[in-house]
């Protein structure tokens, strides 16, 4: 709700909304960056990259992540693939994953691929998800998981993913129901 109302306030607004980055409570940060990243603050970006570098509290880099994703900048590529790699919390590491599909660096292709028979499966399938949405490469990427006999975690994941994109890609055809 405070979210909704704060984006609701318009570009004149963040400059007061990003006041709250400096917050001592990890709320008030987490909002303000979750505000930032809804509205497409790309100045504020060297702000949200360092809360998620440093930030000592999860909720706090989780939101930093997902706005990262959201504003779509290339200084968000390397602490997200920080954020993707093993020994973060593992919500950190799903959200860094999506966030790298929606950033669409093609770069992040490598570093998904290595996740993709990770043991969470959250993480996993974020990783997968976001290969589908870096396009060609992502997808060649999950192909050749898909086939891959080293790891059958990995396998599944991107079968799994390339067959949910082969469901949704598909063309609905209205079909007439007589009673």
């Amino acid at each position: 709700m405070v979210t909704a109302a704060l984006t609701s306030l318009g570009p004149d607004a963040v400059p007061r909304v990003a006041a709250g980055l400096g917050d001592p409570a990890p709320l008030v940060r987490a909002v303000a960056i979750e505000v930032l990243g809804v509205t497409g603050a790309i100045t504020r970006t060297p702000d949200i990259v360092r809360a998620l570098w440093e930030g000592p509290e999860t909720e706090v880099r989780i939101r930093a992540a997902r706005a990262l994703g959201r504003l779509g900048m290339p200084d968000g590529l390397e602490p997200l693939l920080a954020g993707l790699r093993p020994g973060q919390p593992v919500t950190l590491r799903t959200v860094a994953a999506g966030a790298l599909g929606n950033l669409g660096a093609v770069a992040a292709t490598g570093p998904l691929k290595e996740v993709l028979g990770d043991a969470d499966p959250h993480v996993a399938g974020a990783a997968a998800r976001a290969l589908l949405r870096l396009g060609p490469a992502g997808e060649a990427a999950l192909r050749e998981a898909a086939v891959g006999r080293s790891d059958p975690r990995a396998a599944a994941q991107a079968r799994a993913a390339l067959a949910e994109a082969a469901v949704g890609s598909t063309r609905r055809v209205p079909v007439e129901v007589v009673l």
